[in-house]
């Protein structure tokens, strides 16, 4: 059995890069945001007081995954808030229990802090609704489908 430990990204800043990398592989670049923007933002979370939280999970030592609690991750959606934004795990990691980890990291994380309700936005909206999370409204993004999701805390 493997071992999974999450902790917060600001307790390992060298590996900021691998993690905005692991984004950028997951969820492509647009015109706006590329590998030093993804980079500099996520060194952004991880430097200020902003309430902005990334957890990375370790498996058997080894960085495995990523995720963040972010205010917004919709412009057109910013009147929900908090949000569960850029889950990934690597690929050599996944299968392994990790992303619901982490998904389960950020719920405590928000429910700590006082928030009754998180939400995210996905094209694979089917793994998270075993996790407790519900179909908020349909999204059409970049010629993709997406649901925006909610849970309750």
């Amino acid at each position: 059995m493997s071992s999974i430990e999450i902790q917060p990204l600001a307790s390992y800043p060298e590996l900021v890069e691998i993690c905005a990398a692991w984004n950028l592989n997951e969820f492509g670049a647009s015109e706006d945001w590329g590998l030093e923007e993804l980079t500099g933002a996520l060194r952004g979370i991880i430097e200020k007081d902003s309430g902005e939280l990334a957890l990375i999970a370790h498996c058997d030592g080894l960085p495995a995954g990523f995720v963040l609690l972010i205010e917004c991750d919709l412009e057109s959606h910013s009147h929900l808030k908090p949000w569960l934004a850029s889950l990934v795990v690597a690929r050599p990691f996944q299968r392994r229990g990790i992303g619901r980890a982490l998904v389960a990291a950020i719920e405590a994380a928000a429910a700590r802090r006082g928030d009754k309700e998180l939400f995210l936005y996905s094209s694979i909206p089917d793994y998270y609704r075993p996790l407790g999370w519900h179909f908020l409204e349909e999204l059409e993004k970049e010629d993709r489908r997406f649901e925006i999701m909610s849970k309750r805390l």
